[in-house]
């Protein structure tokens, strides 16, 4: 699998970061940028979610017997699903042929599958835009950049803990059990 992201697009703004943080200035942008991204990348590997929009692509050896599961929910959309068939043509399968069912854990594409290998499927997941990330995940990451930007040189190199009142606020959003 890849992702692609439109860069520069966090779960959480710098304007917002700073104002959490209480920095007026400009000078730590970068450093605070880099705090944002990481705990942004920390979030979605917490709860296994896509946060802002992404563009992601499946690659499977052949298509499987039942329903195509999908990785990194929220899925807002199949993009497209594609296959060699047996004279090795890519073909792509017509949207009418198929349909995505957005479970909020385990989305699937349902559909009827033709004979065919080197699968590509093609979705875009997440939540929206920073705005729509869940309160509970941004604020999440807003502790964790406070952490990071608090007390950078005590954890430089060691693993941040946090208190486990603030990792329950991903609780509701973890992906637990995938069926």
């Amino acid at each position: 699998m890849f992702v692609s992201m439109a860069e520069g697009t966090m779960a959480v703004t710098l304007d917002i970061a700073k104002l959490h943080l209480r920095v007026t200035h400009n000078h730590e942008d970068d450093l605070i940028m880099s705090y944002i991204q990481a705990a942004t990348t920390a979030a979605e590997h917490e709860t296994g979610r896509s946060l802002i929009t992404q563009q992601w692509e499946m690659h499977l050896e052949r298509f499987p017997l039942g329903n195509i599961n999908l990785e990194k929910p929220p899925v807002q959309r199949v993009d497209s699903i594609s296959y060699l068939d047996s004279e090795l043509n890519r073909v792509t399968i017509n949207p009418d042929e198929y349909r995505l069912s957005c479970h909020p854990t385990q989305p699937r594409i349902l559909g009827t599958w033709p004979q065919g290998t080197n699968v590509i499927v093609q979705f875009t997941a997440g939540y929206g835009d920073e705005l729509a990330v869940p309160e509970p995940i941004r604020q999440w990451i807003l502790t964790q950049i406070s952490t990071m930007y608090w007390n950078r040189e005590a954890i430089s190199g060691k693993n941040i803990s946090v208190v486990p009142y603030v990792d329950r606020l991903l609780d509701r959003y973890r992906i637990w059990n995938v069926v």
